[in-house]
């Protein structure tokens, strides 16, 4: 059988129903050999790096994998930034390139990189990556394909690169099953007795304890083990960026995200705490105040418990009483035998309760101060909780980048978990544009609701002719300011004057500039509207929900208004060579 034949027979084994891509020549065969496997459902999008988010957001919301299919040279070069962006989200997906044929290797044929060594494209994929391979033999494909996918769903998850040259595609392999399910790893990393019982200690012994929810338990599918926890012993709740809504925010016991723009009572909550239970986090650097003792953590003050399925992870940043490599399904399921084993009945006392309670209503009326009622232009912080108060009960959430991304963090109420997806690590502009119709296909019957900025939508608009032509149904809430609004305010604050590169405007008259958006939705053949009033924002939202088609709501946004920062929070950039930056202290013995 030819090889791409047994590429989509692997495909089957491996459960896949979906992939992504652009088609090119050097990827013909294997787009021929799909045509025989309908029940594969492709979708092909306008751009490679599209085709990457869609994959990699598809991946973060049902946990199953989706490869990206693409052409050599340009085709593979325009998947790197997203696959980065899976990367540091920790998102598996298996991006499939192709090359010229072996025999045109090294000679600087049409679309090959071989600048330094021959067929070279490898090279610009391995940093960036779990693992990358170039398949040398056609016998290999299918068993490096299977290398490739175990690789990018096993530990911490990841994306993978393979490329596989033209003369390779269409050679022949000997038909064989690969059972390709049967080839993974089943079992999840488990901590030793002893770390589970430490850690209970710890937690018995804590005056003030917290639990820190990161990323790692979305992808280890863990929000019930911890409500579980949470709600059976009274151990109150912070999360990550990333893991906002894990636990529902407005439940008592629940204190928000703690980071650069969290919530201010999650941010109390974690330097007051004397033990902290931090599970499937990596301490970034706007999640932990750029590591600046006393801000977000007083880690010489603090005993750390820092779980993580990635060794790697534990004591990068911060020094911890206890690090335990584990699956945060796993761990918590142990932590709760072992509490139950030794019939602890609460963890947190009803004083530390009372004091957290405080810090929250403190923080809602902070949040009731500073949010103007309404008018135009629209204040951002309005736009996300009109967003939200149209948003059904399983609605989906995307926050693109830009300033947009520190409105939603402190402004949005998540309480049903695997509802929000942000983009904290690479923050690729124009990921949450694409990347939510990778959901889309996965859940037709889920609402999708795109917040982003007009700097981010102007990079991927075409990602509404894909909506269009598979009926993706989705909506896009622009947040029109006519300019990088982020870049301009910091600018102006670092350097007292702005670029003129970070506002839209027309160079002959200086007037503000940006495409009409509805226009240009009506163009790809979408729905939409303008927005001018924050009145409007909700029922336009609405309307974009019952339309049942892809929808743009172009919001008259305030430029003026100050970014959000938890309360004594800036960015704190290091702006000195030489001045030491305040990172967390050696502890002196």
């Amino acid at each position: 059988m030819r090889v791409v034949d047994a590429i989509a027979e692997f495909f089957v084994e491996a459960g896949i129903t979906h992939y992504f891509g652009i088609p090119g020549g050097a990827v013909w065969a294997i787009l021929d050999a799909l045509i025989d496997h309908p029940e594969l459902k492709g979708i092909v999008g306008k751009q490679e790096n599209q085709a990457v988010h869609m994959a990699d957001m598809y991946f973060r919301a049902t946990g199953r994998v989706a490869p990206v299919i693409a052409t050599k040279g340009p085709g593979v070069l325009n998947m790197p930034a997203a696959l980065a962006n899976a990367m540091n989200e920790s998102s598996a997906v298996l991006a499939i390139g192709a090359s010229g044929p072996t025999q045109f290797f090294g000679k600087g044929g049409f679309e090959e990189v071989y600048f330094h060594t021959d067929e070279d494209t490898i090279s610009i994929f391995k940093p960036i990556v779990k693992q990358a391979w170039l398949v040398a033999r056609p016998e290999e494909v299918v068993e490096v394909l299977q290398k490739a996918y175990k690789t990018a769903i096993s530990g911490r998850p990841g994306p993978v690169f393979v490329q596989i040259p033209w003369d390779i595609q269409q050679d022949t392999t000997t038909p064989r099953r690969y059972h390709a399910q049967k080839r993974l790893i089943t079992s999840r990393v488990r901590a030793d007795a002893d770390s589970v019982k430490q850690t209970v200690e710890l937690l018995k012994n804590a005056k003030q304890p917290m639990l820190v929810a990161g990323g790692g338990v979305m992808l280890s599918q863990a929000t019930g083990e911890l409500a579980t926890l949470v709600e059976s012993f009274q151990l109150p709740v912070v999360t990550t960026l990333t893991a906002k809504g894990a636990y529902p925010e407005d439940n008592s016991l629940s204190l928000g995200p703690v980071g650069r723009s969290g919530w201010d009572c999650a941010a109390q909550a974690t330097r007051e705490a004397d033990v902290i239970l931090t599970v499937g986090n990596r301490f970034a650097d706007n999640h932990s105040g750029n590591w600046r003792e006393g801000v977000i953590y007083n880690s010489l003050t603090s005993k750390m418990i820092h779980v993580n399925v990635d060794a790697g992870e534990i004591g990068r940043n911060y020094p911890a009483e206890l690090g335990i490599v584990a699956d945060a399904k796993v761990f918590f399921q142990d932590v709760i035998a072992e509490l139950k084993a030794q019939n602890v009945s609460r963890l947190a006392d009803a004083d530390w309760l009372a004091k957290l309670a405080g810090f929250k209503a403190q923080w809602a009326e902070r949040v009731r101060q500073e949010l103007p009622a309404g008018g135009s232009p629209v204040h951002p912080g309005r736009i996300v909780q009109e967003v939200m108060s149209a948003m059904p009960k399983r609605g989906m959430l995307f926050v693109d980048v830009g300033d947009i991304m520190q409105y939603a963090e402190a402004y949005a109420h998540i309480n049903e978990p695997g509802t929000w997806f942000i983009n904290s690590g690479m923050a690729t502009m124009g990921w949450a544009s694409c990347g939510a119709l990778g959901v889309k296909v996965a859940y037709p019957d889920r609402t999708m609701i795109v917040l982003v900025g007009d700097g981010a939508f102007n990079m991927v608009p075409f990602t509404l002719a894909t909506a269009v032509m598979y009926d993706l149904p989705a909506v896009w809430v622009i947040l029109n300011n006519y300019e990088f609004n982020i870049e301009r305010k910091a600018s102006e604050a670092l350097f007292k004057r702005a670029h003129p590169w970070q506002t839209f405007r027309k160079i002959k008259t200086g007037e503000p500039y940006n495409p009409d958006f509805v226009a240009l939705a009506k163009a790809y053949g979408a729905q939409g509207e303008r927005i001018t009033d924050t009145s409007e924002v909700a029922a336009a939202v609405q309307r974009g929900i019952a339309c049942t088609q892809p929808y743009v709501v172009e919001v008259l946004t305030d430029p003026k208004a100050t970014s959000f920062f938890t309360k004594g929070m800036t960015r704190a950039y290091p702006s000195s060579w030489r001045e030491p930056y305040p990172f967390v202290p050696e502890i002196k013995s």
